[in-house]
């Protein structure tokens, strides 16, 4: 079966994990239902973040080969009595801002009922202008927010806190210094 997989960690078990009560963690992996409506895609290459608007999921996907590459937006229904995904089988098609190798839309979270959506690299030479990409809930684009510049990958969002904070994850990897050319951000 090609069909990817996601998988869950129960609070309790975090929460017994970090008390010191349990020694290790086991995933519980979440059914996927109805995902052949999307094996459809071309050069799919895995789920990249997920965001979730009370019982749907909104999840990127990233797809492509070599420089070539795109995400996509999708949604998927949870249902909380079996912890399963049903996908809905539409999805938006985005336009990555610049042909980098295995990069593609990273980070997604909610401002009320608008989904935001960062491109992975939000400073390089490639990448004139980053940009917040931005949604409705029925994935009809809004116009985009511009931003600064934001040196090296963003690979996670948080949840928007209650003093409007949303916290990123970002990732620098060496290897890709010379594509993405983030001297004028290294402190030496």
């Amino acid at each position: 079966d090609d069909t990817p997989s996601l998988f869950r960690i129960s609070e309790s078990d975090l929460k017994a994990y970090i008390d010191g009560q349990l020694s290790k963690i086991s995933p519980i992996p979440i059914e996927l239902k109805n995902f052949d409506t999307l094996k459809t895609i071309e050069q799919f290459q895995g789920f990249e973040a997920i965001s979730f608007y009370k019982n749907t999921a909104y999840i990127a996907i990233e797809c492509g080969e070599g420089n070539k590459m795109s995400g996509l937006i999708t949604t998927a229904m949870f249902d909380s009595t079996d912890f399963s995904l049903t996908f809905s089988g539409k999805y938006v098609k985005l336009k990555t801002p610049a042909n980098l190798t295995n990069m593609a839309f990273e980070a997604l979270f909610f401002t009320g009922d608008t989904l935001n959506v960062f491109y992975e690299i939000n400073y390089s030479p490639q990448v004139k202008k980053s940009k917040l990409y931005r949604f409705t809930k029925k994935l009809k684009p809004i116009k985009n927010k511009n931003l600064p510049d934001i040196p090296y990958r963003i690979t996670d969002a948080s949840i928007l806190q209650e003093d409007r904070t949303v916290w990123l994850s970002n990732y620098y990897f060496s290897g890709e210094a010379d594509e993405l050319n983030p001297k004028d951000h290294l402190e030496t």
